[in-house]
This record gives C-alpha cells, sequence and structure tokens, in this order.
C-alpha cells in the first residue's frame, strides 16, 4: 500500500517564509498584504542570472524588429519558461522567456551619479596643469568605450 505524505504544517511554513520574503507582512485577518513603495533591498538584482519578482530591469526581444531596443519591466513572475511584467506605460505582459534579454534597470539618478563619477575619475587622471576640455573628453569618452569607466555598462548599440 502506497503512502500519501501531506504535511500541513511543512506547507504553511513554506508558504509564510515565501510571504515574507516576497516583503509580504500580516495584520491578521485572511490575507497578508503586498509590500508598498520601493521593493525591498533583497530584490534588488546585480544583473547576473534571472531576475527576481519585484526587479526593476530592462528587456530586449532578440527576435524583434529592433533586437537593441532595451525596454523598462518590473517583473512580476518569472519561470524557466514564462515572465509576466509590467511595462510601466502599456500594463502587464505574459511572454515566453526564448529570446528575452535582461539587464539591470538604471534609473536617471543613478546614471547621472556615475556620469558624474566617471568625469572625476578621468579629471583625477589628466596631467597637471592645463589642459583643454577637448583633450578631457576624448579622454572620457575613450575610457567610456573601453569599458574602463566602473558601473558604467556599454552596449554598442545604444
Amino acid at each position: 500500500m502506497e503512502h500519501k505524505f501531506t504535511n500541513d504544517s511543512a506547507k504553511k511554513l513554506a508558504a509564510f517564509d515565501t510571504l515574507q520574503h516576497l516583503g509580504y507582512t500580516w495584520h491578521g485577518g485572511e490575507k497578508w498584504k503586498p509590500p508598498l513603495g520601493q521593493p525591498p533591498a533583497y530584490i534588488t538584482w546585480d544583473g547576473e542570472g534571472r531576475p527576481p519578482v519585484g526587479a526593476e530591469t530592462e528587456y530586449r526581444i532578440m527576435t524583434a524588429r529592433n533586437p537593441e531596443k532595451w525596454l523598462y519591466a518590473k517583473i512580476l513572475y518569472i519561470s524557466e519558461d514564462w515572465v509576466i511584467f509590467a511595462d510601466g506605460k502599456y500594463g502587464e505582459h505574459c511572454e515566453r522567456t526564448d529570446g528575452f534579454v535582461f539587464r539591470r534597470y538604471i534609473s536617471p539618478e543613478e546614471r547621472k551619479q556615475k556620469a558624474v563619477d566617471a568625469m572625476l575619475y578621468i579629471e583625477q587622471r589628466m596631467p597637471p596643469g592645463g589642459y583643454q576640455p577637448q583633450e578631457f573628453l576624448e579622454v572620457l569618452y575613450g575610457a567610456l568605450i573601453a569599458g574602463e569607466i566602473p558601473g558604467i555598462p556599454i552596449n554598442k548599440a545604444e
């Protein structure tokens, strides 16, 4: 005779851990409340592997007419085969993950700070004394293209 194990307490504990990990809170009653505001720090994604639920990303579709174009997406669900995301413009989408490429979303504020950091990085490496703005910009551009500025992703399609 085959035994079927049903361990309700293990299921409840797993559900509890999952909801807490996703930032949900329980205030009594039947339902947990979803997180509000910015995603918790553990949801931020470094760009490696598959983005977690809640992560803000950019994506492109390799089979699209313009596969170089990166678009915004907030991940609502993701598995090996499917992704559900909100694009911030047209609503939610459910797509197969085949052909999708994701990268970490960099906010306009973060882009600005990285640009300032890049200029400071180059300015500190310029010869002391007078140099022309043209020289500075050429050195900055060369460092950007060579990928020498930490934290600034380079994509030739941009």
